[in-house]
């Protein structure tokens, strides 16, 4: 993305009729967005081709949607709770009890 640069753009496209918007233009290999609610006066994020290329790629892909979010969450959490911490197994019994010392424990 690039910050600070000088957005000259004719024609701003809008996909939907409502005030809730993002409208993008096209100026030579740039692509501008901004949102509709400012009146072309709020800021332009301007992008190079290959950034906005990969974003609406994503975007096709589902990779913005809330279920999307929810499933990569989900399977973060499993991964979380099933990774093993410290040791694997728990410690050896005590020397006692492992040559069947009576079944008392003195510890």
């Amino acid at each position: 993305m690039t910050e600070n640069s000088p957005f000259n753009a004719s024609v701003w496209h809008r996909p939907c009729n409502g005030g809730n918007c993002l409208e993008v233009a096209f100026d030579g290999s740039r692509v501008g967005v901004r949102d509709s609610k400012n009146g072309g006066t709020g800021p332009v994020l301007t992008f190079d081709a290959e950034e906005w290329t990969a974003f609406v790629r994503a975007v096709r892909r589902g990779r913005f949607d809330i279920a999307w979010f929810r499933r990569t969450l989900r399977r973060a959490r499993l991964f979380s709770r099933h990774r093993p911490r410290g040791r694997e197994r728990p410690p050896p019994p005590p020397a006692e009890m492992a040559s069947g010392g009576g079944g008392v424990f003195r510890g």
